[in-house]
């Protein structure tokens, strides 16, 4: 009897430290990570402000749901951040099956042409150019832009406003000027539904 008792306890605190660092994985997980210039990096819950998009503030936790002492950083200071997200994937109507997705959206320092300094996600790393999308609130309206960088450098050397796929062709035309008569061949061609705006671009 007092075998048995020895076992299931053992048992029981097994399966009790298994889901204790489950639970503590899951947690990490959720996360978001920091990276600053100086090479400190920092984990626990970022707040992106879109009304002041050059500051964001991480508050340091074990957990999405409690978390301790905020700081706010600027551009200057932080090279990247990872983002955690669970969004909509799918959905089959309003009461149909819905599914989810779980990841990190990762965002850079990028440098405008007047050398000021935002947060942007990086949604495509080319050959040719890197592409960040970049969200702000201006007079209480939301704003966003998709910008170009040579590879790596993350100075902006483009951008221009997204919108459906001619609106994408237009702006892009004004923002490489180079690229205007290949453009205009993608906006008649039958091939512009398969591909992205970004990867024309890369790819001309």
């Amino acid at each position: 009897t007092i075998n048995k008792n020895m076992r299931k306890l053992i048992i029981l605190i097994t399966l009790t430290t298994a889901i204790s660092f489950a639970q503590k994985d899951n947690n990490n997980k959720m996360l978001d990570t920091l990276y600053l210039k100086d090479g400190t990096v920092i984990t626990g819950v970022i707040k992106k402000n879109l009304n002041s998009a050059k500051k964001i503030k991480m508050c340091k936790g074990n957990s999405r749901k409690k978390t301790g002492k905020c700081i706010k950083y600027k551009p200057v200071e932080v090279d990247s951040f990872a983002k955690f997200y669970h969004r909509l994937s799918k959905s089959n109507g309003v009461f149909g099956k819905k599914e989810f997705e779980k990841g990190h959206d990762k965002y850079y320092t990028i440098t405008f042409s007047d050398d000021s300094k935002v947060y942007a996600n990086l949604i495509k790393k080319g050959n040719n150019y890197d592409f960040y999308h970049y969200s702000y609130m201006n007079n209480q309206n939301f704003r966003q832009i998709v910008t170009a960088t040579k590879p790596n450098s993350r100075k902006i050397v483009a951008w221009f406003k997204p919108g459906n796929i001619n609106e994408d062709i237009r702006n892009a035309k004004k923002a490489f000027p180079k690229c205007e008569k290949e453009l205009e061949k993608f906006r008649k061609s039958s091939n512009k539904k398969n591909t992205s705006i970004t990867d024309f671009i890369d790819e001309n």
